[in-house]
């Protein structure tokens, strides 16, 4: 079964995806957006496929907002993105959504709500009869890892 994360749904911020790509230099694909590092805020992870050396930028660029008009932007290399690239998440068996916790206070529940997660990367508490997942945002790829408890 081909499990797919509908991305937008986890769009934290809000971000104009299609804008945010073409506003940076690069060739920019949006990620998706979780934690990193010791982060207790998400960032949108994006991809770029030529970044600038030149320039000192990295193959992730690394979103996030604290107020209006304020956006902040680093960078990760992608030795330093291999540590974040898994996350758990849960799988709905009846309207078979896939959906995860941006961040450790994030509580999502599914659309059809008999599934829901919440932890972000700092703990994994789901409630229904869903499947456990792992997540890999740099793939794009969802796998079967347990049942829910």
């Amino acid at each position: 079964m081909d499990m797919k994360i509908n991305k937008e749904n986890f769009n934290f911020y809000g971000f104009d995806i299609e804008k945010v790509c073409k506003a940076f230099e690069g060739d920019l694909k949006y990620i998706g957006t979780f934690c990193v590092k010791e982060s207790i805020m998400p960032v949108a992870v994006f991809h770029d496929a030529k970044p600038n050396k030149r320039k000192g930028h990295k193959s992730y660029m690394l979103l996030w907002t604290r107020g209006p008009k304020k956006i902040y932007v680093s960078g990760m290399s992608p030795k330093e993105m291999e540590n974040y690239r898994y996350q758990a998440g849960i799988y709905c068996p009846n309207c078979h959504e896939v959906i995860y916790s941006v961040y450790r206070h994030d509580y999502r529940v599914c659309s059809c709500e008999l599934c829901s997660v919440d932890g972000g990367r700092d703990y994994l508490r789901t409630n229904g009869a869903g499947k456990i997942v792992r997540i890999d945002f740099i793939n794009d790829k969802v796998e079967f890892a347990g049942n829910a408890s």
